[in-house]
């Protein structure tokens, strides 16, 4: 069984550091990134960022500081559990 898993959903205005500065705060905390989408829609970023479960406290963390950053719109989270059938 694979370990649970919660994904950062992002929407930010476009720029060229964007993404680096989108993922400063999982670097901050040693978040394990299994899995980064992108999609550009004109000025417009959409995110989704995946990591290994890292628990309630720390991930509202990671929204806190992603909440915080200039160019980001909104951030809501999702979290899914490891078990995928076949």
């Amino acid at each position: 069984m694979a370990e649970p898993r919660r994904t950062f959903l992002v929407d930010a205005a476009a720029g060229p550091d964007l993404l680096v500065r989108v993922l400063g705060p999982f670097a901050l905390i040693e978040a394990e990134v299994t899995d980064i989408r992108l999609e550009r829609r004109e000025e417009r970023v959409s995110l989704a960022i995946e990591t290994v479960d890292l628990g309630e406290i720390r991930s509202e963390r990671i929204a806190g500081r992603l909440r915080a950053l200039p160019s980001v719109r909104s951030v809501g989270m999702a979290w899914r559990s490891g078990a995928i059938s076949s």
